[in-house]
């Protein structure tokens, strides 16, 4: 019986990953200009000439492919947010400023208003959508609040519940400039606010309290 060889082999896992990536590329500009309850699983599949069985191949349903497109979107946030903040200021506090600055004006982008702050929190739930905001913004967050602690602002026990608290600052902050009308007028506001809050907490003063 005959069996593939390994070009052969090779050939069909990278059209199976190029299959996927396209997938993602569909679903992804799907739920950004129509939204996720009015994008079909077939909507998805027919954008790059695949069928619905080639779709339940990389992924179990609309959800599914939902999901992987949130990730994929709050990871690029961060690391773009992150990476421009480090180019911008050499300054930690003012690094600080512009991350709040840019991350909440990402969220004003249509795409990522819409995929991230709209509809993720409803069809991924409101643990999932937490999960996938703390993880790809918890990384470069609790770095800065773990340099705070050794410079002796709080015990190093609070490095974890500190960073929870303000990656849900991070989360609310999300949410209401979703639901309002102009977002872009809100951010400022919540820019001052998140540096305020960041500002507070470098300068906590506890140090001196055991760890």
């Amino acid at each position: 019986m005959a069996t593939d060889g390994p070009s052969e082999l090779n050939l069909r896992q990278r059209k199976s990953a190029q299959t996927r990536a396209d997938l993602l590329a569909a679903a992804r500009a799907a739920f950004a200009t129509a939204g996720y309850q009015q994008t079909a699983l077939e909507d998805i599949a027919r954008a790059v000439g695949a069928t619905r069985g080639a779709f339940y191949c990389h992924f179990a349903d609309k959800r599914e492919i939902f999901d992987h497109v949130a990730q994929q979107l709050a990871s690029e946030l961060v690391a773009q947010v992150w990476d421009t903040s480090y180019e911008l200021a050499n300054d930690s506090s003012e690094r600080e400023r512009h991350a709040a600055r840019l991350f909440l004006e990402q969220l004003c982008v249509p795409e990522v208003n819409r995929i991230l702050a709209v509809d993720a929190p409803a069809v991924l739930g409101y643990r999932r959508w937490s999960e996938v905001i703390y993880t790809t913004i918890s990384g470069p967050l609790a770095a800065g609040v773990a340099g705070w602690s050794s410079a002796g602002a709080f015990p190093k026990r609070l490095v974890e519940p500190i960073t929870h608290l303000l990656v849900g600052g991070f989360q609310t902050a999300s949410a209401h400039l979703s639901s309002v009308d102009d977002p872009v007028a809100l951010a400022g506001d919540y820019e001052d606010a998140l540096v305020y809050m960041i500002g507070a907490v470098r300068q906590f003063g506890i140090g001196a309290a055991a760890s």
